[in-house]
């Protein structure tokens, strides 16, 4: 999650670089070959229709590849996916903007179950061919828990990736209030200069936030902001309570040794769950694809079907896009 409430893309500024605190930007001579790479491979851009409201993706890989969703979390984008999916060889990655984040449409209200049928609508678009397998990271990993619950039967295999299922008791108190304004800065520099994760790590790789914080801002009338409606904070979360067994397709929750789960929160989710397989990745924190890129990566290519038989991919059903 990456948030700025108290005071996040142009296309072609792909440069690897480092904002220092005075806000300039300076070259980067420390990223690894793998990351500049990576970031060399542009996306293919497409949008899909949901709700009156434009879904953005970023694509990447052999249209015939095995299908993979990748899902971000609050206030982030698919941009944050930008050195994971060229570098899932074979695959077809798609990664969306949810509606509110990044370069998709905003709406008057956010639920996690109409983030689902954002989703889904991916799911069954001419952009995915069989079964995928998604990948949800924080609020993105409720979105793909709400996506097996209900329709487990479009999806190969899934996984969540550090996200925290609320306990009742908590109430309402972690949501942002409804009336919260978009912040405007005077200029580019000091707008990337604000960029903070929530919640605040340590990067251990800048030349990864630095990207991501580039490609979260966007000019505006009086100056510039961050690429994502506010209001996204109020959406409805999914009560751990409330969580059902999920049934029909392989889960496998995903963790970063000092992120939301301990080790008792991760064991009682993956019961609440359905006895989930739970895998730890150490010295890392909440952003598991920002912290460990090449980690998530492995875990996600031993996931696809071709690593695991008995899950083949089959055509996708024929639903119109938008139905629940």
């Amino acid at each position: 999650m990456a948030r700025d409430i108290d005071d996040h893309e142009t296309d072609d500024d792909r440069t690897a670089t480092v904002t220092t605190e005075a806000g300039k930007a300076e070259p980067l001579t420390t990223a690894p070959r793998w990351y500049l790479d990576a970031l060399a491979t542009p996306p293919e851009r497409a949008v899909v229709r949901i709700a009156g409201v434009e879904t953005a993706l970023r694509m990447w890989g052999p249209r015939d590849g095995s299908p993979v969703v990748l899902v971000h979390g609050g206030a982030a984008h698919a941009a944050w996916w930008d050195h994971i999916g060229p570098l899932l060889v074979d695959c077809r990655v798609i990664a969306l903007d949810l509606s509110g984040h990044g370069d998709s449409g905003w709406r008057d209200e956010y639920r996690i179950d109409t983030w689902k049928l954002e989703l889904l609508a991916v799911l069954r678009s001419e952009h995915v061919r069989g079964r995928a397998l998604v990948v949800g990271h924080s609020m993105g990993g409720l979105v793909t828990y709400a996506a097996v619950r209900d329709h487990a039967d479009e999806l190969s295999r899934a996984l969540i990736v550090d996200s925290e299922f609320p306990r009742r008791a908590i109430g309402d108190g972690w949501r942002t209030p409804r009336d919260i304004q978009r912040r405007v800065h005077p200029d580019r520099e000091s707008t990337l200069a604000r960029f903070r994760l929530m919640p605040r790590s340590a990067p251990r790789s800048p030349f990864v936030i630095d990207h991501v914080a580039q490609q979260s801002i966007v000019a505006v009338g009086g100056g510039w902001s961050w690429k994502f409606d506010p209001r996204v904070f109020t959406h409805d979360g999914v009560v751990f309570e409330d969580a059902v067994p999920l049934r029909g397709c392989p889960v496998v929750i995903v963790r970063g040794d000092r992120g939301l789960l301990d080790d008792d929160e991760a064991a009682a989710l993956a019961s609440q769950l359905g006895g989930l397989e739970v895998l730890t990745v150490d010295d890392c924190g909440h952003h598991v694809l920002l912290d460990h890129p090449l980690s998530l990566i492995e875990i996600i290519r031993r996931q696809l079907p071709e690593r695991n038989p008995g899950v083949a991919p089959r055509p996708a059903p024929n639903i119109t896009i938008g139905e629940p």
